[in-house]
């Protein structure tokens, strides 16, 4: 993944979570807004460390190794499931806002896609091409 890419999907992840714990924020939602700051966070960490792993997986020379993938996902899996079950203890407001803020990655990328279809007729796979060839 590129170095590009990924600062546009922080950038547009904290944009994305700073707007929705605002609007919650002077809605007098306070701990939905919380919850939304907590699940960006673990989003963008997640993130992070898929990029990290997939970097990691890739460039092996051996192949990927099934157990490394595997205790990946279970890794990040558990930092989101940890943040969740911390969150329902304390508020169920805090808990659907970072229920929401776990998703605020996977928006920032999908905007981040759509923008670029809009403006280059292709979205983030360039190779894909639905025009009739000659």
């Amino acid at each position: 993944m590129t170095g590009n890419l990924e600062k546009r999907i922080y950038i547009k992840t904290v944009i994305i979570a700073g707007i929705i714990a605002l609007l919650a924020l002077l809605t007098g939602f306070h701990k939905f807004s919380i919850g939304i700051i907590i699940g960006s966070a673990i989003s963008i960490l997640n993130f992070k460390l898929l990029a990290i792993r997939t970097n990691l997986i890739t460039s092996s020379k051996k192949g990927p190794n099934p157990f490394f993938i595997m205790a990946s996902y279970i890794f990040r899996f558990t930092i989101m499931g940890i943040a969740l079950w911390i969150t329902i203890s304390k508020d169920i407001l805090m808990f659907f806002g970072t229920s929401a803020g776990l998703f605020t990655t996977m928006i920032a990328a999908y905007t981040d896609s759509l923008f670029k279809k809009t403006k280059t007729g292709e979205g983030v796979s360039g190779s894909v091409n639905l025009k009739a060839q000659d």
